[in-house]
This record gives C-alpha cells, sequence and structure tokens, in this order.
C-alpha cells in the first residue's frame, strides 16, 4: 500500500509518526497488527487481496481517528496445568515484567514468562485461556455469588472428573460431584459429606491480595484452602452451633476471612471440600489492596493495560489515592477527617502548581458540585462524598472528574441550615444538614425504585402466618409487624402496625410508622391514594447509608405525614398521604459529563467522610453515624454462642428490624459473638443497651464509646485501624444477652452500581459486601460489551420469569392464594422463584416491561376453568372436562405495575398443580 497521506495520518494515530511505514511506501504487519486491535479483527485477516490499492481514502480514514467505541482491551492469561506451560515441560519462574514491560511483584503469574505468554496457574487439566482480569483500577472488595453449576464437557473429558464454570463465568470453576441446591438455607453449591478430601473444589482466579469466604459456619463444615498450589491449610468447624440465618429461604452464609497474605498479583485460590464434611458454598469476596507500604494501601491500583480512547490505542498506568481531596494545598499533606480548622482549604483553586492542587488529574469541566465547595477565593475540600470517575484523554493520560455532593442538601421540609462559608459544621456534625425546601434534582440519578411488595420472599412459603412476616403477604385492614432485609444486607423495609390500602402501604392509627434503610443521596415515594403521584422527599444528602421514618400524624393535620431524616425531623409535610406509599426511589449521584469518546477506566462512589453520632437513637427516632455501610445481623455475620436460646428476631423498633440475642443474661462475658470481616478502618455496633464489647481479629477488647442505652444503642470504636481486611467482632459483655442488630463499616469507596441486581436462574439478586470497586461494567470490547458480558455466558439462565404453587384448594371465583414461592417440589427442577414480578398476597405486580406467557394447569371438578385477570379485569378463562386435568395459557404484554391475578377451581395437591409465566421479550 503506497505512503499517502491518509497512510502517514494512520501511522500517526498508531503511536509515532510514520511508525509500521516500510521505506517501500507499504504498511509493515507491525502497522496492521495496531490497526487491527483497534478495530477487533484478527492480525492478518486483511491481506492484499482484499485490500486494493486506493482501496482506502480519505472518505474511509478520517482526518485524525479511528472509529472504534472507548473500551479496554483485555490481556490474555494461559493455564499452567501444575505450574507448567503449554509446552508441557517448562515450569514458571517468578519475574518482575508484567504487561507491556511494566514492572510488578515477583511472580509466576500475571507475568511475562521465557515463551512471552503471562500464566495463570490451574489444578484443571484441559484448561482454556481466559482474558486477563487486570481491567480498569482495582481497590477494596468485590463479592462473587456462587448460585449454580454448567458443566463444561471440554474439560471435563480431559481433567477425567466433572468441571463446571461457576454461574457462567471463566474465571470461577468447580470439580467434583457438585450440586445446585436452593432450599430454605438459601442458593447455593453443595457437596454432601460422603466425598473424599479435595475431590471437590473451586478455582477462583483474579487480581487480589487477600479473600473472604461465603459459607455455613458449624462444627460439620470444615474446607480447606491453598493458593497457587501451595500447601492446603484445613479451616476446622467454625463455630459449636448451628447459624441462626438458617431456616428463611434466604442465604445463611457467613462472611469468613481466609487470611491469605499474598502480594497483590494474579492468584488462584482452590477452596476445597473434607472428607467427613458438608461443603455449602455461597460464594467468594477477591480484595485488591496493596499492602506494601501506609501510602500504597490507599491507593487505587490501575495495572499496566491497552486501551482505545478517542479513537486512539494508549498504554495507561497508575496509582492515585483513592480520594482526589486527600491532600491539602501543598499536594503532600494529608487533611485529616473531621478537620476543624482548615477543611482542606486552599486559595489557588482546583489544579494548579503542585504546591497548589489537590489531584493533578481533576478535570473542573467535567466535574459537578465543585462551586458549593468555593466561595471568598477560597476552595474547600468535599467531604460529603460523592462520584468519582477516572478516564483517558485524547492524549493518553488519565483524568478525574467528579460529581461530589454539596455541604447542605435540600428537602421537603425543615430546611434551615446556612451553607458555605458561615458554617463548617459538615465535618463535626453526623446529622445531614439542609439548605433550601426546593428540592434540587440537578446532581441525581435514580439508582433503583422498588415496589414495597418486593421486601420479601412469600413470607418463606408461610402464606399469611407465622411470626416473621415480611411485605409480600400483607392483606387485610389490620396493622401489622413486618420486616424484610435486601440480599445487599443494607436496603430494609420494617414496619410497626401497617395495613394494606388500595396498592399503598398504610399505617394502621395515628403514632405508627414505617423505617426504610438504604444508600445513597436522595429518596422519593410514589402513593396511589390521597395526595397520588411522586413526592421527592430530599436530595444531595451526604453519600452513605441513610433511614427514612414515614409516620402518620398524630396532632397537625391528620393526613400529613412526619418524616425523619437520620432523626431530622420534617414536621406535619404536607402531602395528604397518611403516611402511605406504592413505590420507592433511591437516588445517587450521576455520573459526570465526560467526553463520549473517552474510555472509563474507574466509576466508583466516594463515601462521605466519617462523622460518628453522638446523639441516642429511641425506640421511634433513629440516628446514624455519616459515612458508614450499614450491614443488618439477618446477613453475613458469623454467630457463635456458649448458651442456649440462640436466635434470631424479628423487632421493626430495632435499625434494620432484626436483632440477634440469647435470652439468658447470667454467666461469662463472650457468651455471644458476631464476626464480620470487612475491608475497613472501624466499625460501630449496635443493639440494645451496653450490652457489646468490640474486638478486632485476635487483638485484645478496643477501647470503646456508648451513644444511647436502649434500642440501637451504638457501641463506637475510640481509635480506627489503618485501611484493610480485619474480621470485627462484637461479643456480649458480662452478664448481657449481648444483642446486636448491625454493624456500620467505615469504609472508603464503594461501587457505583449497589442495585444493580445478579440474574440467577432463580431470582435477581442484590449483591452485599463492601464492593468498593467494582470491573463488571467497564466496556471491553469495541462494540460496547462490558467486562461481565464477555466473561459470562448466561445462556443457562433462561426465560422464566416466575413459578409458584400452593397445596391448598380453591373453588370457583375466588382468587388463588400462592404459598409456595421459594425452594423446590421433590421433582428435580421444579423450582419455586419470582423475578420480573413482585408477590402481592393474592395476585403478583409486574415489575419490567415486556411481553409474558401466562401458563397453569390444575384438576376441576367442574367444566369451567380458572379466569386470569389484568389489573382486576377478567382476560381469559378456559374450559376443561368435568373431574379433570386442565392445561391453559396465555400471551400478554404487561406494563411496570400491571398486575396479574388466577381465579377459580385449584385443585389442593402439588402433584396436580402448576403455575408460571414466561418472559417472551
Amino acid at each position: 500500500m503506497p505512503v499517502t497521506t491518509n497512510t502517514r495520518k494512520l501511522a500517526a494515530l498508531l503511536g509515532a509518526s510514520g511508525a509500521g511505514i516500510a521505506t517501500d511506501g507499504t504498511l509493515t504487519s507491525t502497522a496492521i497488527g495496531e490497526v487491527i486491535v483497534a478495530g477487533d479483527i484478527a492480525a492478518g485477516a486483511v491481506g492484499s487481496s482484499e485490500l486494493a490499492a486506493g482501496a482506502v481514502t480519505a472518505t474511509e480514514i478520517a482526518a485524525d481517528a479511528i472509529e472504534v467505541n472507548p473500551h479496554i482491551i483485555p490481556a490474555v492469561l494461559y493455564p499452567a496445568v501444575a505450574n507448567i506451560m503449554l509446552d508441557g515441560t517448562t515450569a514458571l519462574s517468578a519475574v518482575t515484567t508484567g504487561p507491556n514491560s511494566s514492572t510488578v511483584a515477583s511472580s509466576k503469574y500475571g507475568t511475562v514468562q521465557s515463551d512471552g505468554r503471562m500464566y495463570y496457574y490451574t489444578d484443571i487439566k484441559g484448561s482454556k485461556p481466559i482474558k486477563d482480569p487486570r481491567i480498569g483500577s482495582h481497590f477494596g472488595g468485590q463479592r462473587y455469588k456462587f448460585t449454580s453449576c454448567q458443566k463444561l464437557e471440554q474439560e471435563t473429558a480431559t481433567h477425567g472428573s466433572e468441571v463446571y464454570s461457576i454461574d457462567g463465568r471463566e474465571n470461577i470453576r468447580g470439580v467434583g460431584a457438585l450440586s445446585t441446591t436452593y432450599n430454605e438455607r438459601g442458593n447455593y453449591i453443595y457437596i454432601n459429606n460422603s466425598q473424599a478430601t479435595d475431590s471437590g473444589f473451586f478455582e477462583i482466579v483474579g487480581y487480589f491480595s487477600e479473600a473472604n469466604y461465603l459459607g455455613t459456619a458449624d462444627s460439620i463444615r470444615s474446607f480447606s484452602k491453598r493458593i497457587d498450589g501451595g500447601s492446603a491449610t484445613t479451616i476446622t468447624g467454625m463455630t459449636a452451633v448451628a447459624t441462626p440465618l438458617t431456616g428463611r429461604y434466604l442465604s445463611e452464609a457467613s462472611l469468613i476471612n481466609l487470611s491469605l497474605g499474598a502480594t497483590l498479583g494474579i492468584h488462584t485460590l482452590r477452596i476445597s471440600n473434607v472428607n467427613g464434611h458438608h461443603f455449602s458454598t455461597f460464594g467468594v469476596e477477591l480484595i485488591a489492596q496493596d499492602t506494601t507500604s501506609a501510602t500504597t494501601k490507599l491507593q487505587i491500583q490501575i495495572p499496566s493495560q491497552n486501551v482505545v480512547s478517542y479513537g486512539k490505542k494508549f498504554t495507561v498506568v497508575g496509582t492515585p489515592h483513592y480520594n482526589p481531596f486527600a491532600f491539602a494545598g501543598d499536594g503532600t499533606t494529608a487533611v485529616a477527617i473531621g478537620d476543624t480548622t482548615s477543611h482542606g482549604k486552599v486559595a489557588t483553586g482546583w489544579t494548579g502548581s503542585t504546591s497548589a492542587y489537590f489531584d493533578s488529574t481533576l478535570d473542573t469541566a467535567t466535574s459537578l458540585g465543585l462551586t458549593a465547595w468555593e466561595t471568598g477565593g477560597d476552595f474547600y475540600r468535599p467531604v460529603n462524598g460523592g462520584r468519582v470517575v477516572r478516564w483517558v484523554d485524547s492524549s493518553g493520560n488519565i483524568k478525574t472528574s467528579v460529581n461530589m455532593m454539596p455541604p447542605t442538601g435540600t428537602a421537603i421540609a425543615a430546611a434551615s441550615d446556612a451553607a458555605l462559608p458561615t458554617s463548617h459544621a459538615w465535618t463535626t456534625v453526623s446529622l445531614p444538614k439542609l439548605s433550601s425546601t426546593t428540592i434540587d434534582h440537578s446532581q441525581a440519578e435514580v439508582a433503583k425504585t422498588f415496589n414495597w411488595r418486593e421486601f420479601g420472599n412469600g413470607n418463606r412459603n408461610r402464606g399469611n402466618s407465622g411470626t416473621g412476616k415480611d411485605l409480600t403477604m400483607l392483606t387485610g385492614s389490620t396493622g401489622v409487624d413486618m420486616a424484610y432485609v435486601m440480599d445487599d444486607g443494607l436496603t430494609s423495609l420494617s414496619c410497626e402496625d401497617m395495613r394494606l390500602s388500595v396498592a399503598d402501604l398504610m399505617p394502621q392509627l395515628d403514632e405508627d410508622f414505617s423505617f426504610i434503610t438504604f444508600i445513597g443521596t436522595g429518596f422519593s415515594f410514589d402513593v396511589v391514594q390521597n395526595g397520588a403521584g411522586w413526592h421527592h422527599i430530599a436530595q444531595n444528602l451526604p453519600y452513605g447509608t441513610h433511614i427514612i421514618k414515614i409516620k402518620r400524624e398524630d396532632s397537625g393535620t391528620a393526613s400529613n405525614p412526619d418524616i425523619t431524616i437520620d432523626g431530622i425531623s420534617l414536621t406535619d409535610v404536607g402531602i395528604g398521604t397518611y403516611g402511605s406509599f406504592q413505590q420507592l426511589t433511591f437516588h445517587q449521584p450521576k455520573m459526570p459529563p465526560i467526553p463520549e469518546n473517552a474510555v472509563v477506566i474507574a466509576d466508583y462512589m466516594l463515601y462521605a467522610d466519617y462523622v460518628a453520632n453522638l446523639t441516642a437513637s429511641t425506640q421511634v427516632i433513629k440516628y446514624i453515624s455519616k459515612g458508614v455501610r450499614r450491614v443488618s445481623c439477618s446477613r453475613d455475620f458469623w454467630f457463635d454462642k456458649t448458651a442456649n436460646g440462640f436466635s434470631l428476631s424479628m423487632d421493626p423498633f430495632q435499625n434494620s428490624g432484626f436483632t440477634i440475642a440469647l435470652d439468658t443474661t447470667t454467666g461469662a462475658a463472650a457468651r455471644q459473638q458476631a464476626h464480620l470481616p470487612a475491608f475497613a478502618t472501624e466499625i460501630e455496633a449496635s443493639g440494645y443497651g451496653d450490652r457489646r464489647q468490640i474486638y478486632v481479629d485476635a487483638g485484645s477488647a478496643e477501647a470503646q464509646t456508648m451513644t444511647g442505652s436502649d434500642y440501637d444503642a451504638q457501641t463506637r470504636m475510640d481509635t480506627a485501624k489503618d485501611l484493610g481486611v480485619y474480621t470485627f467482632k462484637a461479643h456480649s459483655k458480662l452478664n448481657t444477652t449481648g444483642t446486636t442488630s448491625s454493624f456500620d463499616v467505615i469504609t472508603p469507596i464503594h461501587t457505583s452500581s449497589h442495585y444493580q441486581t445478579f440474574e440467577t436462574p432463580f431470582l435477581h439478586e442484590l449483591v452485599g459486601g463492601d464492593r468498593n470497586m467494582e470491573q463488571t461494567n467497564l466496556v471491553v470490547t469495541p462494540d460496547g460489551k462490558t467486562w461481565d458480558e464477555v466473561t459470562r455466558d448466561v445462556s443457562y439462565i433462561g426465560k422464566m420469569s416466575l413459578r409458584t404453587n400452593t397445596n391448598t384448594a380453591f373453588s370457583n371465583n375466588v382468587a388463588v392464594i400462592f404459598d409456595d414461592w421459594r425452594g423446590q417440589h421433590r421433582v428435580k427442577g421444579s423450582y419455586w422463584f419470582n423475578k420480573d414480578f413482585a408477590i402481592a398476597y393474592d395476585r403478583m405486580i409486574c415489575l419490567r416491561n415486556g411481553q409474558y406467557q401466562i401458563c397453569w394447569n390444575s384438576l376441576s371438578n367442574n367444566t369451567t376453568g380458572p379466569y386470569i385477570y389484568i389489573n382486576a379485569v377478567a382476560v381469559f378463562w378456559g374450559l376443561c372436562a368435568s373431574n379433570g386435568v386442565y392445561s391453559h395459557s396465555i400471551a400478554v404484554m404487561l406494563d411496570r405495575g400491571d398486575t396479574v391475578q388466577l381465579r377459580g377451581q385449584w385443585e389442593g395437591n402439588h402433584d396436580y398443580n402448576e403455575f408460571h409465566i414466561i418472559r417472551s421479550s
């Protein structure tokens, strides 16, 4: 191909002027290879016969860009079975050359070996190359659920025993007699206790230095761990008793730190069964932190990687601080959290010389919310958190754009706080500050909208009975206490005397209320009846966990509810709803307006600087510290005890609606233990009264301070640890019941996709854990596919949206009330579940627009089959033979909020019954 103006421009795009152009005027294979990478076409695919002279003109090649979508280009890791290269004989060696000739910690894995390849360790024969997980930025934890197995035929044939992909992932596989289990203990992968030691195991390949394990913790659940083919360590029976989290058809998993102590890099974690012990695995958390020094512990790691940004290929690498505002004006002096003197104040702007900036990569043109922290020529460090996006500009430089929450937020009422500069209380007061009653939406986006019926799982297959009621099976006009915590362990709805009113959840009487706990920066709700429509309650709150209380009024206008935000009262809010609502929307900071043709390598939330709450909560008023992640005692906790009467109880007056306690007040301290590993600096442990003593890892009792003396009393550590992975513990104090309702974790950053669900064959589940940073949503192909899309095969999931049943018989013109919503019938594959629909006692509420096929069959004793009602209107009824089995289906278009109900003949026997809904589009 002769040298032309266009070919020189093309070569310039490849890095250096004229690079890859031979003296005879042709593009060399080097140049062609670079173009091919950018275009996602294999090297050498375009030959002279396909690309004739003059075929590429100025029309096809733009003046200064290659038209491809911005994306990250993953490298490849090859399998080193038992530490041997692909040639079958050469062992790997520890070297320090990483991707793109970068220097990394000495390792055999993820480094360039003598054959020019990079490898990962595996014991699975027949393993295939995988995409290098070192994409984007890494810092802190990321959780992976284990809910299903997909057999890998080729690997199984080569390895000689069953090999499975776990939830369709290429980097997480299982070997042995694994089975998917879905019952009253949750959805997990299981190996029974008859299997020989190490005959069943999981291999997890990733970029990490530490890991936590999600499993059932009791004396018959031992397992072993090893890393990169090293020696195995058995983790023996972890508790003397069974977990109190069982029996709820929710995950009973306890989070257990594995104490790997590895250097940050590419590793393969192997978790294996132990003979004589049941092996129930719910997932893992991989933690990426460079623990080399106190400085590196606070740095995000951006491993050397190739990206396409602005149509050009670049290699990027870096180690920025996780907080772009962590330093004062000299660029090196850290500003202490809670600094009440300078607040990180500088007088020379957000960027500039090395002696007058917060972060040299900060791009003010594409950032939001900074002007709220400027006044009188001074620039104050933002301390209320927000969103941070790191991207690559047209020159290959890493830039940082932010959307920072202002010093004061906006709320529907009770706004009186001053913004800058007259008040600096945002550094010392945990309560949100509110300066206006005009709601500001300019910095917000919707994180998630829930129908209140989504807070539950069919009352654990107990219909409308039992003591642990959730909101899915509520009916009638009598007030009921209910509570439910979502899979993230944080988002919850707990109620005191609430009833059903049309489609709303409503307080029964004056003074009755509901508590809503969420993570984000704003909150809205939707009402069907009086005052119908959306009501926006607050925006621009500090980023972290918040508690909303909605109470039916007792003294003002009867229909106007009282609303509190983290204890701040918005008295007698004039919206005429009686404290009722149908839908809840949680808001978060929206993405800053970065250029569309720039590749994103990190997108995360920065927590508000931690400020401890110093005001005692009561039974009906809840306070919470600023900048925390709350974890309910009903999720993730590891519990142990040395006395009987240990139980999980619903209590709507506790902050998350649940509490763990012993039913005795005598005996030694530490009769009850609650443990939770976290990537953090400290915790607060909440429960009733002064009954908890905090420990960290195997250390002695921590110095602590109490706030409050009854419900939701907070036990706070006096001294923070260096940021890292710790097991935080709350032990019962001497002669107390040791109640624990939650831990508030102080951790630096969080995923921007907290409310993005993980789809399994049965459910759309929120994912818990610290989730400080995630790579799953980063774009890694020219056609815009994300990391999760290209590394996870979800074809096994299928289109089933709902499947339910009941053993109760129903007659003509009566709504069938399904009460089997979780678990498995005796027939293999006969699972009960719901996704795309919420359970609503005698009907189902559509949550996702689309076309659906509704199918049902049962045994009838007359010629009139059941009716299908859509939004309370009969749309289909079928005929059937008397005393015969009928089977019907109907295709319908449904919008979010539409209801589906079955009325009529229903046999009271699972063996004859079937009701399911399939999503067609």
